[in-house]
């Protein structure tokens, strides 16, 4: 472990650990991403594809999750910090044909202050745009655009409640997501308010509209099998115990850990049901596959949103909870990272399969981030307790192995299957004197006999190609071939 996780050259680190769980090393995964940035000065939402759309969440998370994993050079980082700034009511120049193509452009005079042009202004893009630029440093020295963005945000409050809408409009009501993004924005303001030139007046502003935030978070908790867990909205009004009950009880802890650490509900229950569903097959099918968690159907502008959440990077605020980096649930996130890695990045599942998300890659690798530095934190409290402890411990199992484990496994298994495509092409040769012979005389056994020969063909085919789309075709190739052998076994019995 001390040798593959090193903090004295974590950078190396991170690439070996990202090896291990793509097969790629950062350089290679993170070169697409880095002509994209150059050649347009902004990172687009999908890449490689054309035309171009750029969002101003796509730049604020990858401007957050790339700086965390120490990923951006100062020059790339303040490319981003413009683009987030220039998306606030400007659209990139090279997306002048689909200008107009969301909402009317004109802002309304009451959100001139909010982002943003290409996603309509509102809570969502502007806790995002504050929360990325201020964590990354952006110095706002003349006050044009931190402070007057953090007024409308908290504008947007409600005042009954103390929650966070996508917009503060009648149809759009207050969720626990929402507030505690917002939260994490007016935090981060909080912290740097001298120098992001925050008068005075407003740091009450700031520290009240938290307060009521917190408010809101507790009136939407409520009790599952003596677990604590929040729903989106207040309680009462709805929730399932699904996936965005989950979105909104890690986001919800999160906030808790960090402002009232003393009200926060025992984590390790959570770990638990947690771990419980992840080892349920058909829960955890449902755990990962439902994405789409959040639905504005009726917003200030007119137009729908609809929130897609890459599932994995919950592992971020588990972490940060403090879950023991070598769990069966770390294990169980970070296959699912190796899982969902295509074609050099991350897509989300069930709805752009096809192209890599920008943000998503930058999450995927935020998560690899942030497992890295909690394994080196782990070993290092462990090698700390046993100096002062006399009885050796074992050191933690490394999840590292069971994945590098896993991929050498998967190449030895089809290196033997290469091995035997000669003995396969032997096979195809007999396979064509039964059907031969089938045919002169009609013999059902042997027609059947060659069927099943056929089928193993097809299945050394269908192990030894990874593309989905062969995939594919040999699996219909196998189902045509059993229809068309039971329609001639049929016709063989009734039609003597």
């Amino acid at each position: 472990m001390a040798r593959l996780i090193d903090m004295s050259n974590y950078k190396a680190s991170f690439n070996r650990v990202v090896q291990i769980v793509t097969g790629h090393g950062l350089e290679e995964i993170l070169d697409p991403l880095w002509q994209e940035l150059r050649t347009h000065r902004a990172l687009p939402f999908a890449y490689p594809n054309n035309p171009k759309r750029f969002r101003t969440t796509v730049q604020a998370t990858s401007l957050l999750s790339l700086s965390r994993c120490g990923l951006l050079s100062d020059e790339d980082k303040k490319v981003l910090q413009d683009a987030v700034i220039l998306f606030r009511d400007s659209w990139h120049p090279d997306e002048s044909d689909f200008q107009g193509g969301l909402f009317d452009q004109t802002k309304q005079p009451e959100d001139s202050m909010a982002w943003c042009i290409t996603e309509t202004p509102s809570v969502w893009s502007t806790a995002y745009a504050l929360w990325s630029l201020i964590e990354t440093g952006f110095e706002d020295k003349e006050g044009q655009i931190i402070q007057p963005a953090i007024d409308w945000l908290i504008s947007q409050q409600e005042e009954n409640t103390g929650g966070f809408p996508y917009q503060k409009y009648k149809d759009c009501i207050p969720t626990t997501y929402l507030t505690c993004l917002s939260i994490k924005a007016l935090s981060s303001a909080r912290k740097r308010a001298s120098v992001l030139a925050i008068d005075d007046v407003y740091k009450p502003k700031i520290d009240l509209a938290i307060a009521k935030s917190l408010r809101f978070i507790e009136n939407c908790k409520f009790d599952y099998d003596d677990i604590t867990l929040f729903s989106s909205v207040p309680t009462g009004q709805s929730h399932n115990n699904g996936i965005l009950d989950w979105i909104s009880t890690l986001w919800a802890y999160t906030a808790l850990a960090q402002h009232q650490p003393e009200s926060l509900p025992n984590v390790e229950r959570l770990f638990d049901l947690l771990g419980e569903i992840l080892a349920d097959a058909s829960k955890s099918r449902s755990f990962w596959d439902n994405n789409s968690f959040v639905v504005e159907g009726h917003t200030k502008y007119g137009v729908q949103k609809t929130y897609f959440y890459f599932i994995p990077i919950l592992l971020i605020p588990l972490i940060g909870l403090g879950l023991d980096s070598t769990s069966a649930i770390c294990a169980t996130f970070l296959r699912r990272l190796r899982d969902t890695f295509r074609n050099l990045g991350w897509s989300i599942p069930n709805y752009r399969r096809k192209e890599n998300c920008t943000f998503t890659t930058a999450l995927a690798l935020q998560t690899i981030h942030a497992w890295t530095v909690k394994i080196a934190q782990d070993s290092a409290t462990h090698l700390l307790d046993s100096t002062f402890k006399k009885e050796d411990q074992p050191p933690p199992k490394s999840l590292i192995t069971e994945i590098e484990t896993s991929r050498r496994l998967l190449k030895k298994t089809k290196k033997k299957l290469w091995s035997l495509l000669p003995y396969t092409g032997i096979l195809s040769v007999l396979f064509l004197s039964p059907w031969a012979e089938w045919i002169r005389n009609r013999n059902p056994l042997i027609m059947a006999s060659s069927f099943i020969l056929f089928a193993c063909i097809l299945f050394f085919v269908y192990l030894l190609v990874d593309n989905r789309r062969w995939r594919t075709i040999v699996t219909i190739l196998t189902i045509g071939g059993a229809v068309a052998s039971l329609i001639a076994l049929w016709y063989l019995m009734f039609n003597k």
